[in-house]
């Protein structure tokens, strides 16, 4: 659990919730998921603020999607993104997020890495302090944003991973169960945008029309919300083309394994071709008559040998010069 007073010119952790609210700044109250027990009923009594039951439930859920409720007393975000780019799979978590007037409340997995990162930011004193809830909660959210911007080269890298798997014919590819699982990861990518997408654009309508924040304050951070939409919409441009291009892959990986079966069938029918007169000889002269032209005759089996060869030997000259077996013979 981290509490910290936020003003003007500092930021200062607290060992404990204080018993009333800061005359200047606001309060930061970040906890991981388990630590909020009483948490909501040590708010109400500070700030006066009943949260919704529902909204209790929501910010225990570890894989809530994103969603922005606002009421009359407080909003309720929930910003669901990737849990971490490091892992071998895409996994997901959500954070929750409580703005009540001078307070801002965010409930995360232990394993998240933007709170951290943010609580390292504002330890740094050359670095600008947000001045108010708002601008905390829209420097955590582009925090999620950059970091969530490095599965587009991981993703890249996939798939030209997959690439070189699926046009290598040396032996048959067998890694479709991976293949799908990686197709997924690109549409949990894209489910992600369009939510996360949502969720700003229902805040910053809401920031628009609160009436309570000053202009100044409600520019800036319609300027920032836009930019950060803009760098959601570059992820799900990035996953529509991958999408696109793994398509276009496994259409092209088929493409090419049936260009091989034809040319097998291509190679067995010109095979057929050259032996079918040689069998047609065979069968005729196996068919056990007792007078036939050429049976009594002791250079018989040589004539007819020669003769097989021969017209095997014309068959392959006559497909060659038609350019049909060229790349067999």
């Amino acid at each position: 659990m981290n509490i910290f007073h936020i003003d003007q010119h500092s930021v200062h952790r607290l060992d404990s919730l204080p018993q009333e609210v800061p005359s200047s700044g606001y309060l930061w109250l970040d906890f991981t998921r388990g630590e909020q027990h009483n948490l909501f009923e040590t708010v109400k009594q500070l700030c006066q603020v009943d949260i919704h039951e529902r909204h209790l439930e929501d910010q225990v859920t570890v894989n809530h999607p994103s969603s922005f409720d606002s009421m009359y007393d407080y909003d309720f975000l929930v910003f669901r993104s990737v849990k971490s780019i490091h892992m071998p799979q895409l996994q997901t978590d959500s954070c929750a997020f409580f703005l009540i007037d001078d307070f801002l409340i965010s409930v995360h997995n232990p394993e998240d890495e933007a709170i951290p990162a943010v609580v390292k930011r504002l330890s740094m004193t050359h670095r600008r302090i947000p001045q108010y809830p708002e601008a905390l909660l829209e420097m955590i959210i582009d925090t999620k944003i950059d970091q969530f911007l490095g599965v587009r080269t991981l993703m890249g890298e996939s798939l030209a991973r997959w690439q070189n798997k699926l046009l290598t014919h040396n032996k048959p590819f067998k890694n479709w169960d991976e293949i799908m699982e990686f197709k997924g990861d690109i549409q949990t990518i894209r489910t992600l945008c369009e939510e996360q997408e949502d969720v700003l654009r229902n805040w910053r309508y809401s920031i628009r029309t609160d009436v309570a924040l000053d202009r100044q304050v409600v520019e800036h951070l319609t300027i920032n919300l836009s930019d950060i939409s803009e760098h959601i919409r570059r992820v799900l441009r990035h996953a529509q083309k991958l999408e696109s291009d793994l398509e276009a892959l496994l259409q092209l990986h088929f493409s090419i394994i049936s260009n091989q079966t034809n040319e097998v069938m291509r190679v067995l029918a010109l095979m057929s071709s050259i032996f079918l007169p040689t069998t047609l000889v065979t069968g005729i002269f196996g068919m056990n008559f007792i007078k036939m032209p050429g049976l009594s005759n002791p250079h018989g089996y040589d004539f007819t040998i020669v003769g097989m060869i021969g017209i095997a030997i014309s068959l392959i000259i006559f497909f060659q010069t038609q350019k049909v077996a060229v790349s067999i013979f």
